[in-house]
């Protein structure tokens, strides 16, 4: 469910996307937007007072932010594994050099998997078990529907 969570903030982070209704020419989207947007979508889609949506949509802010910096420095570390991998020292140094690197990455990896199951008890909390699984269904067509405008704007900018 987690990914399917994270994908409409990926994908509004991405340079030249746009939500549904948001002006495709923000190369970098006001948070605010993001979270009306979502905040929106869990009051229609799972019939949510405002307050809870709102908290779930601020909740989901957090999480996209901690869960980005981690896969930053996660991209960093990887970077790093390579210029090490293919330098020219012998194995056994290229092993001593990736060894705390390594230990960093897991370290990061385990981070990113509780912050997921602490994020979705957060949401799932609130919610009984039919709003739980209209969110799974909320978000599978959120998520149809940020690929669908991505899928768009590329097209227009190959010149379909």
């Amino acid at each position: 469910m987690i990914q399917a969570l994270i994908l409409p903030a990926l994908m509004a982070q991405a340079p030249g996307s746009a939500l549904p209704g948001q002006d495709p020419g923000d190369s970098q989207p006001d948070p605010r937007p993001l979270l009306q947007f979502r905040a929106r979508r869990l009051r229609e889609g799972l019939g949510l007072s405002e307050a809870q949506a709102d908290r779930i949509a601020r909740r989901w802010g957090q999480f996209d932010q901690e869960h980005f910096t981690r896969q930053r420095q996660i991209a960093a570390l990887r970077l790093r594994f390579n210029d090490i991998l293919l330098g020219p020292e012998p194995e056994d140094r290229k092993s001593a050099l990736i060894k705390p690197l390594l230990d960093q990455f897991m370290d990061l990896r385990r981070q990113q998997e509780e912050a997921k199951h602490r994020f979705e008890e957060d949401v799932r909390a609130g919610l009984s078990p039919a709003q739980q699984a209209r969110l799974v269904l909320l978000v599978e067509d959120l998520n149809k529907q940020i690929l669908d405008v991505l899928r768009e704007r590329r097209q227009r900018r190959r010149g379909f």
